[in-house]
Protein backbone atom coordinates (compact mmCIF):
# COMPACT_ATOMS: atom_id res chain seq x y z
CA UNK A 1 0.00 0.00 0.00
CA UNK A 2 3.20 2.62 0.38
CA UNK A 3 4.68 1.85 -3.20
CA UNK A 4 2.90 2.75 -6.30
CA UNK A 5 4.81 1.48 -9.18
CA UNK A 6 5.11 2.57 -12.33
CA UNK A 7 6.82 1.41 -16.15
CA UNK A 8 8.10 4.28 -18.55
CA UNK A 9 9.82 2.98 -21.09
CA UNK A 10 11.01 -0.03 -19.83
CA UNK A 11 12.18 1.28 -16.06
CA UNK A 12 10.39 0.37 -13.58
CA UNK A 13 9.98 3.55 -11.05
CA UNK A 14 9.03 3.02 -7.17
CA UNK A 15 7.54 5.89 -5.76
CA UNK A 16 7.12 5.53 -1.75
CA UNK A 17 4.64 7.57 0.19
CA UNK A 18 5.57 6.06 3.49
CA UNK A 19 7.59 9.15 5.78
CA UNK A 20 11.03 7.21 7.09
CA UNK A 21 12.99 9.33 9.61
CA UNK A 22 15.11 10.35 6.88
CA UNK A 23 12.33 12.02 5.41
CA UNK A 24 11.20 12.99 8.62
CA UNK A 25 14.45 14.83 9.20
CA UNK A 26 14.49 16.68 6.02
CA UNK A 27 10.67 17.82 6.14
CA UNK A 28 11.80 19.33 9.27
CA UNK A 29 14.74 21.07 8.06
CA UNK A 30 12.54 22.76 5.45
CA UNK A 31 9.97 23.56 7.76
CA UNK A 32 12.67 24.88 10.53
CA UNK A 33 14.56 26.98 7.53
CA UNK A 34 11.13 28.22 5.89
CA UNK A 35 10.40 29.38 9.87
CA UNK A 36 13.49 30.82 10.32
CA UNK A 37 13.16 33.14 7.02
CA UNK A 38 9.38 34.40 7.39
CA UNK A 39 11.17 35.49 11.11
CA UNK A 40 13.67 37.26 9.46
CA UNK A 41 11.04 38.92 6.81
CA UNK A 42 8.76 39.80 9.17
CA UNK A 43 11.49 41.95 11.35
CA UNK A 44 12.91 43.24 8.07
CA UNK A 45 9.22 44.16 7.18
CA UNK A 46 8.27 45.29 11.13
CA UNK A 47 9.20 49.44 10.68
CA UNK A 48 12.12 51.43 10.01
CA UNK A 49 15.52 50.66 11.25
CA UNK A 50 15.04 52.48 14.20
CA UNK A 51 12.07 51.42 15.47
CA UNK A 52 12.30 48.06 15.10
CA UNK A 53 13.19 45.11 17.56
CA UNK A 54 15.89 43.27 15.37
CA UNK A 55 18.48 45.63 14.51
CA UNK A 56 21.82 44.33 12.36
CA UNK A 57 23.23 41.61 14.47
CA UNK A 58 20.05 40.11 15.21
CA UNK A 59 18.87 40.60 11.45
CA UNK A 60 22.65 39.16 10.37
CA UNK A 61 22.14 36.16 12.77
CA UNK A 62 18.82 35.38 11.89
CA UNK A 63 20.09 35.31 7.81
CA UNK A 64 22.94 32.94 8.45
CA UNK A 65 21.04 30.91 10.44
CA UNK A 66 18.20 30.56 7.87
CA UNK A 67 20.79 29.97 5.19
CA UNK A 68 22.77 27.43 7.50
CA UNK A 69 19.75 25.31 8.29
CA UNK A 70 18.64 25.84 4.23
CA UNK A 71 22.45 24.26 2.96
CA UNK A 72 22.56 22.08 5.49
CA UNK A 73 19.23 20.85 4.53
CA UNK A 74 20.08 20.28 0.91
CA UNK A 75 23.09 18.68 1.65
CA UNK A 76 21.21 16.05 3.84
CA UNK A 77 18.19 16.29 0.91
CA UNK A 78 20.94 14.98 -2.02
CA UNK A 79 21.92 11.98 0.30
CA UNK A 80 18.25 11.18 1.29
CA UNK A 81 17.34 11.54 -1.98
CA UNK A 82 19.91 9.53 -3.80
CA UNK A 83 19.31 6.44 -1.44
CA UNK A 84 15.62 6.23 -1.04
CA UNK A 85 15.21 7.08 -4.69
CA UNK A 86 11.52 8.38 -5.42
CA UNK A 87 10.24 9.22 -1.87
CA UNK A 88 7.40 12.34 -2.18
CA UNK A 89 7.96 13.57 1.30
CA UNK A 90 12.21 13.65 0.17
CA UNK A 91 11.38 15.47 -3.19
CA UNK A 92 8.89 18.06 -1.17
CA UNK A 93 11.45 18.91 0.99
CA UNK A 94 14.10 19.29 -1.38
CA UNK A 95 11.91 21.30 -3.41
CA UNK A 96 11.45 23.58 -1.01
CA UNK A 97 14.95 23.82 0.28
CA UNK A 98 15.93 24.36 -2.91
CA UNK A 99 13.17 27.47 -3.53
CA UNK A 100 14.76 29.02 -0.14
CA UNK A 101 18.23 28.72 -1.26
CA UNK A 102 17.27 30.78 -4.58
CA UNK A 103 16.19 33.12 -2.31
CA UNK A 104 18.96 33.72 -0.22
CA UNK A 105 21.15 33.41 -3.41
CA UNK A 106 18.94 36.17 -4.60
CA UNK A 107 19.41 38.24 -2.00
CA UNK A 108 23.14 38.04 -2.03
CA UNK A 109 23.22 38.95 -5.66
CA UNK A 110 20.91 41.69 -5.34
CA UNK A 111 23.76 43.26 -2.14
CA UNK A 112 26.23 42.63 -3.35
CA UNK A 113 25.81 44.44 -7.22
CA UNK A 114 23.18 46.80 -5.90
Amino acid sequence: MGQVNDTMAGIELRVNNRMNVKDLILVSGAAVGWFVTVVLVVQLLSGTFDTRTCQTDCVFALYWAAFGITVAGLAFGVVAWRRCLGSIWAGAAFAALSLLLVIFLATMAIGTFG
